[in-house]
């Protein structure tokens, strides 16, 4: 996967990576939330199943985020 490609996936879905892309998307990436700040480690493919990308958001919003 390329690089620029994986870093605008994350910023579409409201997330700042804060590393370069760990090359997998199974991997975890450290990247901060752009709405609340929180810094958080999603992989890339749970952003694509559609998991969120910040727990802190999803949990004031009152629902549950899967954390693999």
């Amino acid at each position: 996967m390329d690089r620029a490609a994986a870093e605008a996936e994350m910023r579409a879905v409201g997330m700042e990576p804060l590393e370069p892309f760990p090359g997998r998307v199974r991997d975890r990436w450290r990247c901060r939330c752009m709405s609340c700040g929180h810094i958080g480690t999603p992989a890339l493919n749970n952003i694509r199943r559609g998991q969120g990308g910040c727990y802190a958001c999803a949990h004031r919003a009152g629902r549950s985020l899967d954390v693999a």
